[in-house]
């Protein structure tokens, strides 16, 4: 025998028969069906929050959650902003919650760079990125190693620098 209820686990028991036209009396307890969850983000890898706690990593499948409680469900992934979505749990149903992640926009910062002995080509890994003396060049917020090439001398130096968000530095060097 098999009883089906929208929004319950199913109740089997294959002890009870029931032969045509008789009745059975039975004392079934059907319990309420718990809800599934599917998490994923483009791109994968975020870590998946309810509420507050950590419960792993896009793409996520949560199958034995309680369907009474609406979860707040938080993605997070260094490098992109960060994405809540407010999620109703449905008994015995599968909710998806699909999101695409926003690149956060590079934090940048400046710095003034003088060359007491000339002028100079100026790169940053490998790509250049300006000529200094230079006021305001602009650059990710960090620490870095900045290559300054004078092609006319010949004489190039490596110097490192401190970039801080919404603050121009001031750097003097020689060649």
């Amino acid at each position: 025998m098999k009883l089906e209820l929208a929004g319950h686990q199913p109740y089997v028991d294959d002890r009870v028969v029931v032969e045509g036209g008789r009745t059975v009396r039975v004392r079934a307890i059907l319990a309420t069906a718990r809800a599934r969850l599917r998490v994923t983000s483009e791109p994968a890898g975020a870590t998946v929050y309810l509420g507050e706690r950590a419960v792993g990593e896009t793409p996520l499948s949560l199958d034995d959650l309680d369907p009474a409680l609406g979860v707040e469900v938080a993605l997070v992934r260094a490098g992109h902003e960060r994405v809540v979505a407010k999620v109703d749990l449905v008994a015995g149903e599968l909710v998806e919650v699909n999101r695409v992640l926003r690149a956060m926009a590079p934090r940048q910062g400046a710095i003034d760079l003088y060359i007491d002995d000339g002028w100079a080509e100026v790169y940053l890994g490998g790509k250049r990125i300006g000529r200094a003396p230079a006021k305001g060049l602009k650059l990710p917020v960090g620490r870095h190693k900045l290559k300054l090439v004078n092609p006319p001398s010949k004489k190039s130096k490596v110097i490192e620098v401190v970039v801080e968000a919404n603050q121009v530095r001031y750097y003097r060097t020689r060649l």
